[in-house]
């Protein structure tokens, strides 16, 4: 699962609020592990994401700390993706990246403004067309539930090299886990989707 899963540390506790802003600060307000970037407030400090250390194996000290979102923290133990979300075979994207658009589709959904137009419904398509399960998972009764992984490969119905398969695994993340940190994500999400869409725009219109 090395295409999914990262070997960094659980959040850190016991820290002075500001340090852990400092360490948030000092890479550009953004995650690690998929590069979104948030905010911070008075009223939320941290602006959803957690400093950990980034490799387990190191020392706990501010040279070794790193900032992750609320939705790829728990990216490090299958065990903690229980009911946050289902596989789904995705070898086209990494699994950052699919949390940046899984993300925005979700804002898109919340969004109470007329902003995204036809987008919120394009997104909602989107997400219903990536859960599609392939065929051979029903013979192996399974859902794409994170916690059963391991279970299922063994009781397999017939031999495949489980390794390469892994790699093809992603983790569709459900949205109500992560409904409140994106719904104070919404505004950073809509100036980096309309800044992307006017940047391609302009380039388009330069190139004729």
């Amino acid at each position: 699962m090395s295409s999914v899963l990262g070997n960094w540390s659980a959040p850190i506790t016991g820290v002075d609020v500001a340090e852990l802003q400092r360490v948030i600060e000092s890479f550009d307000h953004r995650c690690q592990y998929c590069g979104f970037q948030t905010y911070l407030t008075a009223q939320v400090p941290l602006g959803h994401f957690h400093v950990v250390v980034r490799d387990k194996r190191l020392h706990s000290e501010p040279a070794n700390w790193v900032p992750l979102c609320d939705m790829c923290v728990d990216f490090n133990q299958l065990d903690l993706l229980e009911g946050k979300g289902m596989f789904i075979e995705a070898p086209w994207i990494s699994q950052g990246r699919l949390n940046n658009v899984v993300r925005t589709c979700y804002a898109m959904t919340l969004s109470s403004g007329t902003e995204w137009g036809d987008m919120a419904q394009a997104a909602d398509r989107l997400l219903r067309a990536i859960d599609c399960p392939p065929k051979q998972w029903s013979e192996m009764d399974w859902k794409g539930e994170p916690n059963i992984l391991q279970e299922v490969l063994e009781k397999a119905p017939y031999a495949f090299p489980k390794s390469a398969y892994l790699s093809k695994l992603r983790v569709r993340l459900d949205r109500a886990p992560y409904e409140e940190a994106i719904r104070y994500w919404i505004n950073p999400i809509e100036r980096s989707w309309f800044a992307s869409e006017y940047a391609s725009n302009s380039g388009t219109t330069q190139s004729r």
